[in-house]
C-alpha cells in the first residue's frame, strides 16, 4: 500500500506541476485570455475572432482610434484590424458587419482617419485591406459549387465580399 500512495502522490505533484507550466505557457500565447491591458491587441482579437458585438462595445467606450485601428499589430505581417477582417474572421458571416463597423469608426475619426485605415499596408507585401478582400474573392470565384448544387452560401458569400471590397475600395456611403 505504501507504494501505490507514493507512486500516486508522485503522478499528483507531477501532473499540477505540468498543469502549471500549462497555464503559464498558456497565458504568454494568448495574453487576451487575462486582463490584457493593451486595448489594440484586444481589438484585433476581438476582429479575429469575429465577436462583432464586443468589438461594437470596444469603440463605444471610446477606444483611441489612431492606436487601435492605425497602428500595424506585433506580428510578421503587422496587420491592422481592418486586414484581420479583410483576410477572413473565425466567424466569416460577421466579416461584412466588422469592415462595416470599423469603417464607420474610420469614418467618425474623421476623413484622414478613415483613408489611412483603408491604404494600410501589410509589412511584408504592402498588401491593403481591399488586396486582401479582393484575393479572398477570387478564391470563392474558383470554387464554385457543382451544377445543380445549391449555391446560395456561395452567392451569401460572394455578395458579402462584393460589399466588404466596395466599402474598403470606396468607402461608406453618406448616411
Amino acid at each position: 500500500r505504501d507504494d501505490v500512495s507514493d507512486w500516486s502522490s508522485d503522478v499528483c505533484s507531477s501532473d499540477l506541476g505540468a498543469a502549471a507550466r500549462w497555464e503559464a505557457s498558456l497565458s504568454l500565447a494568448m495574453p487576451y485570455l487575462t486582463d490584457n491591458p493593451d486595448t489594440a491587441f484586444v481589438v484585433r482579437e476581438r476582429v479575429r475572432n469575429g465577436e462583432l458585438m464586443q468589438l461594437k462595445a470596444l469603440i463605444k467606450e471610446g477606444i483611441d482610434f489612431k492606436t487601435c485601428f492605425l497602428a500595424p499589430g506585433p506580428t510578421v505581417r503587422g496587420y491592422t484590424p481592418l486586414h484581420i477582417a479583410a483576410f477572413g474572421t473565425a466567424k466569416p458571416n460577421y466579416d461584412r458587419d466588422i469592415v462595416e463597423v470599423i469603417l464607420q469608426a474610420a469614418k467618425k475619426a474623421g476623413s484622414e482617419a478613415e483613408s489611412a485605415v483603408r491604404a494600410a499596408k501589410d509589412l511584408i507585401d504592402g498588401e491593403t485591406p481591399l488586396d486582401l478582400a479582393k484575393q479572398r474573392l477570387a478564391k470563392v470565384d474558383a470554387n464554385p459549387p457543382k451544377p445543380g448544387a445549391d449555391d446560395k452560401d456561395f452567392l451569401d458569400e460572394k455578395k458579402r465580399l462584393d460589399k466588404m471590397i466596395e466599402w474598403i475600395e470606396k468607402g461608406l456611403p453618406a448616411s
